[in-house]
């Protein structure tokens, strides 16, 4: 196998563990709440966005990495429970900022070719 498909299979890899990540933190998040299920309902994605960037704008300029947040309106409203969404975006906001070298810029892209969120 050569350098580059090996390179190749590990980002493949990292991926695939980041979602579990997620899943991870959506699991311990339905079991703070004390629930079998989450009170899952409509939720505002560009609202919750919003909040999470101006709660991280001070940290982040505190450890001077760029965090530009780049939210389009067209955010589709999300089934979610909006507590557990807010923590699981908190959670990846703050370890891209954490982990970012200082005047670095954390990526954290939406999905699609025209991605409606991304950081």
């Amino acid at each position: 196998m050569s350098e580059q498909q090996q390179d190749a299979i590990l980002r493949c890899e990292k991926r695939w563990k980041s979602w579990d990540m997620v899943n991870d933190l959506l699991k311990l998040g339905i079991k703070r709440q004390h629930q079998d299920r989450a009170a899952i309902q409509p939720v505002n994605g560009v609202k919750v966005l919003r909040a999470l960037e101006e709660l991280y704008a001070s940290p982040s300029s505190e450890k001077g990495v760029a965090v530009d947040f780049v939210i389009e309106e067209s955010v589709p409203e999300l089934m979610a429970d909006e507590k557990l969404l807010d923590e699981l975006f908190g959670n990846l906001i703050s370890n891209a900022i954490k982990y970012t070298r200082r005047e670095g810029s954390p990526g954290f892209p939406g999905w699609g070719e025209r991605a409606p969120c991304s950081f």
